[in-house]
């Protein structure tokens, strides 16, 4: 049975959401915001350089196959203008530090209007595809595998990562944010289950799987006609849907679910237009959305050890399989199903938040 938490407060917050093109693309693009239309031309390779995640060599950019985006939502308190924080979900591997850095330096550049942002409240997160290119990190070894530093990859994550967060500051409302929560239990397990054993007994009672599979939900909600302006999602599940021999962009599950979150908002007379779903990565650890568990693929037909999670005694052959893995497809229908599975389950509390009925600051349980 699924469970869902909603809690409903009634304090008046300064909000706003946004979206941009936050990655290497090779055509151009429109975006759509709030009260316009903004089209960009953002030449970016995404050929050629090696992809960030898996830390293999011969995984080098071949096209694209999904635009990958940089998400913004800013909070803050309609009585101090100063008082905000600004949240960010870059559909890359992580939040780096280069990056984290470049967007402050951009922000402090764009002078007063963006002085109350900087190092106290600004959070970079990255949704953990495997599948963008890389070549942006600032650490030495994520840098062997992309063979050095690229810096028209690290600046194209740079420059959207700041657009988005200005059209969300200019954007900003009076607005409300409910929280809600629910199990989805099918796009995730543990890769490393017989490590998880080594947790006591006592411990591993409290809890009915050895992963987390709850997905945490803010619903942004407008003060002046109450439409929704966007959503913020927490669910841990590493972006491997897309496995290590694709060699074209996507923002993997996440980029799938949030893709189909926004495509849904379009014709929901509830929503703003310009309505932006961000599925953050959470308590990711050892989560999998390879569910059918890690196979030897060496033509034995089997499992990898449960122990060592090896095949022959090494483990170079053993690979995790997703719900469709059958298709070999490079991971592609297995990705759309893990995306649809958080969607689904997204989707299911974003309306039970706002069909149930709760009193301010109490919670449900649906």
């Amino acid at each position: 049975m699924k469970r869902r938490l909603i809690l409903r407060g009634k304090r008046l917050l300064e909000i706003s959401t946004s979206w941009e093109l936050g990655k290497p693309t090779s055509q151009g693009s429109c975006t759509t915001i709030t009260r316009s239309n903004l089209c960009t031309d953002t030449p970016r390779p995404v050929v050629e350089l090696n992809f960030m995640g898996y830390a293999s060599l011969p995984q080098v950019g071949t096209g694209l196959r999904q635009r990958i985006y940089s998400r913004a939502f800013i909070i803050g308190d309609v009585a101090n203008p100063n008082d905000r924080f600004i949240y960010l979900v870059l559909d890359t591997a992580t939040g780096d530090t280069a990056i984290r850095y470049g967007i402050l330096q951009a922000l402090a550049d764009l002078g007063s209007d963006y002085a109350m942002y900087g190092q106290q409240n600004v959070a970079v997160t990255g949704t953990h595809s495997h599948s963008g290119p890389g070549a942006w990190v600032n650490y030495l070894l994520p840098q062997v595998t992309s063979l050095g530093f690229d810096k028209q990859s690290y600046q194209a994550i740079v420059d959207g990562a700041v657009l988005s967060i200005q059209r969300a500051h200019e954007s900003l409302a009076p607005g409300y944010l409910n929280f809600g929560s629910t199990n989805i239990t099918d796009a995730n397990i543990s890769r490393s289950p017989y490590a998880y054993l080594a947790n006591p007994a006592s411990e591993r009672a409290q809890y009915d799987s050895d992963v987390d599979k709850i997905l945490t939900m803010l619903r942004f909600q407008r003060a002046s006609d109450s439409k929704n302006i966007g959503v913020l999602t927490w669910f841990p599940v590493h972006g491997t849907s897309m496995l290590e021999n694709n060699t074209h962009v996507t923002g993997d599950n996440k980029g799938v679910a949030e893709y189909l979150f926004e495509q849904a908002a379009a014709s929901d007379p509830t929503a703003a237009e310009g309505f932006v779903a961000g599925f953050s990565q959470a308590n990711v650890g050892d989560t999998t959305p390879n569910i059918l568990g890690a196979w030897c693929d060496d033509g034995s037909g089997q499992m990898c050890t449960f122990e060592a999670s090896t095949c022959n005694g090494t483990t170079e052959n053993c690979h995790g399989r997703g719900p469709l893995f059958y298709k070999l497809d490079l991971g592609v229908s297995s990705c759309y199903e893990i995306g649809t599975r958080q969607y689904t389950g997204a989707q299911s509390l974003y309306v039970s938040i706002f069909t149930k009925c709760c009193l301010p600051f109490s919670s449900c349980v649906v």
